[in-house]
């Protein structure tokens, strides 16, 4: 099994098992979002899409964020804590700046899954079930390689590097990995840009809580087109 990481999603990924990453906040909000009962997630690329979405599915929720803040008009941003207040058994479409344009850049792949460190733990389990070729894809931050998404990749490559071929991307994240798996939060809230700014305009509970470990045991899978909770 081949490991590969991503650190931007800087073309249309073909893998056999995608794994996209956005830390700070959208796979982290996805994990929460499905733990707490949504049945689907319509991942919508702009608000043109979402717009469609909504006509099509009229009692989903509206989730989003452009530049860290929520959409005009929609009904939750993207912060993981507000997540928490979903109803179960509703829809939700979302759209943000850089985790919805990477979940849409892998649709491809024969199998996509998303992670963060919330759910790390059963991503790297259904990883080595599978035991096929993976590529880990970041989101990054407008369309620069991110400290808190490579950093999350590293954890997966450290926990699958014993069953796996890793490429130099994949070392490389691992090596971040384990020069800072002591002290994750203090990297997502003082040290990366995107998670200083969100520290910056009110969201510090956001980015800890997003540096928590293995808190929901759930698996965003996609599935005809919408991310559900995986088996």
């Amino acid at each position: 099994m081949k490991l590969h990481v991503h650190f931007i999603p800087y073309e249309e990924i073909t893998a056999p098992v995608a794994v996209v990453i956005d830390v700070l906040r959208a796979t982290s909000s996805i994990a929460v979002a499905l733990a707490s009962g949504v049945e689907k997630i319509y991942i919508a690329g702009d608000l043109s899409e979402a717009a469609v979405f909504k006509k099509l599915h009229p009692k989903a929720y509206l989730a989003g964020e452009r530049n860290s803040v929520k959409i005009k008009g929609f009904d939750f941003g993207n912060s993981p804590l507000e997540f928490l207040k979903l109803k179960k058994g509703s829809e939700l479409i979302l759209t943000t700046s850089n985790g919805t344009t990477a979940i849409k850049k892998s649709m491809q792949s024969e199998r996509l899954f998303t992670a963060s460190f919330l759910n790390a733990g059963i991503v790297v389990n259904k990883i080595l079930e599978l035991g096929e070729d993976t590529q880990l894809i970041c989101a990054g931050s407008d369309g620069h390689p991110s400290l808190e998404d490579t950093l999350c990749a590293g954890y997966i490559v450290n926990e699958v590097s014993h069953v796996s071929e890793l490429t130099d991307a994949a070392k490389i994240a691992l090596n971040l990995y384990l020069r800072n798996s002591e002290r994750i939060e203090q990297v997502l809230s003082q040290v990366s840009s995107h998670g200083t700014r969100l520290v910056s305009i009110g969201f510090e509970k956001d980015v800890a809580f997003c540096a928590k470990i293995n808190v929901f045991n759930v698996l965003p899978t996609l599935v005809d087109g919408a991310l559900t909770k995986g088996e």
